[in-house]
Parts: C-alpha cells; sequence; structure tokens
C-alpha cells in the first residue's frame, strides 16, 4: 500500500490492485448479515391470496396499506403496486 499527502493534507491511501475488490466483498457479506431480507414476489402474492378478500373492496389497489403494513421495509412499494395491477388485469 503506497500514500502521498493530498491538497488538504489527509493521506491518500492507494490499496495494491486485487485487494480492493477482496475487501469490498468481505465487506458487503457483513454488510449483508444486518439488512433484512425483501420479500420475493411470490411471497408478497402468497400472503395476499391467504389474508386479502377484494370482494370487500372497490378496487385491488385498495390493499396496499394493508400489505406495506404487513411487509413493512421487506417489500418494495413498485413491486406490491405491480403484484396488485396484474390481479387488477386478470
Amino acid at each position: 500500500m503506497t500514500s502521498s499527502l493530498s491538497f488538504w493534507g489527509f493521506r491518500n491511501l492507494k490499496a495494491d490492485p486485487g485487494t480492493e475488490k477482496e475487501e469490498s466483498s468481505k465487506y458487503l457479506e457483513v454488510l449483508q448479515l444486518y439488512l433484512p431480507e425483501n420479500a420475493t414476489p411470490d411471497q408478497i402474492r402468497l400472503w395476499i391470496r391467504e389474508n386479502i378478500d377484494f370482494s370487500l373492496m372497490k378496487s385491488p389497489m385498495q390493499a396496499m396499506a394493508q400489505i406495506m403494513r404487513h411487509f413493512g421495509r421487506k417489500a418494495d412499494g413498485n413491486t406490491v403496486k405491480t403484484i396488485l395491477q396484474e390481479i387488477a388485469g386478470q
């Protein structure tokens, strides 16, 4: 590893080629341990089939709030919207 002083006086560390990718992948592995897993579209569809009664709603989009409340940050709103639009088209 080599270093040089930058304009502001901070050290500019340059990694050896090849070690940067190794360090990056180790960092990502640790980071992924702490991030919540996203719900898959299949998991969302299954939960909708088991828990939502569309006969009580004017539009399938009215289920959006219920679904997002259940999944929280684990479900992407655009994914849920796409699934509900598919259901509306059936």
